[in-house]
């Protein structure tokens, strides 16, 4: 249950609300020897006296991971998310009230990579494509142009340093096509760093780099931006696990 006193980000004369949400989620894991499958159902239902407010999100993910054997691991991942903006942030900033319509979006995002070497090997290498499709499916006045579809293949070089420590070295070259063609850009990225596992509860890493956008316009001029990433994470029990991450 919320109590709003600002439910629209007014400058003014705020409008207050009063909302209930109602968050189910559900878990599906099936472990076959060689072969991992994981599915996920997260939904977010808000019922609010502010008739714009009210709004139906729901998260899917299927994940599989198969060995094909102790030196080749394949993983596949599909993940559907269709939500919204909070009214008063973002598209809607300082132009959001009780006659509003929520600005919804369909994010899907596909992953598939392969692996060639043990867990444990002194080097291994992995090798994989990241898809993603933005759309928007309401508010045409605030969105149009902005939907966009990326195409990203990686590689990834890692070396054992000791038993719980690898460097590892990242590749990725990423296509951006918008809805809105003088937005198209291709972006490269370089990033170095480690992965460490302090005791067999926690581990973490980091990554460090640079990355380059490079607009398709004419005449635009390319960026280039240091990347830092990091995250670490703690596993109290085999079933529970809290991860922080940070990127720059």
């Amino acid at each position: 249950y919320l109590q709003n006193s600002n439910a629209y980000l007014e400058p003014s004369n705020p409008t207050t609300a009063a909302d209930i949400t109602i968050s189910p989620e559900v878990n599906w894991v099936a472990d076959r020897r060689l072969v991992t499958l994981l599915g996920t159902y997260r939904g977010n239902y808000n019922s609010s006296s502010e008739e714009a407010l009210n709004y139906a999100d729901h998260s899917l993910r299927f994940a599989a991971d198969a060995e094909i054997s102790s030196r080749k691991l394949v993983n596949a991942g599909l993940s559907l998310n269709f939500g919204h903006e909070e009214l008063g942030r973002n598209l809607t900033r300082s132009d959001a009230d009780e006659n509003s319509e929520l600005v919804q979006f369909a994010d899907i995002n596909g992953t598939a990579s392969f692996r060639y070497g043990a867990d444990r090997a002194r080097g291994n290498v992995t090798v994989g494509l990241d898809l993603q499709d933005f759309g928007y499916n309401s508010r045409s006045d605030l969105t149009a142009g902005r939907g966009f579809s990326v195409f990203e293949p990686f590689a990834a070089f890692s070396y054992r340093l000791s038993g719980d420590t690898r460097a590892v070295t990242e590749l990725r070259f990423a296509t951006v096509n918008f809805d809105n063609k003088s937005r198209d850009r291709t972006d490269l990225s370089l990033l170095a760093g480690m992965d460490f596992a302090a005791t067999g509860k926690t581990g973490g890493g980091f990554r460090a780099g640079v990355a380059q956008s490079q607009p398709d316009l004419s005449g635009v001029n390319s960026s280039t931006a240091f990347v830092l990433e990091g995250s670490l994470f703690w596993e109290p029990t085999s079933f529970s696990r809290f991860t922080l991450t940070g990127t720059r």
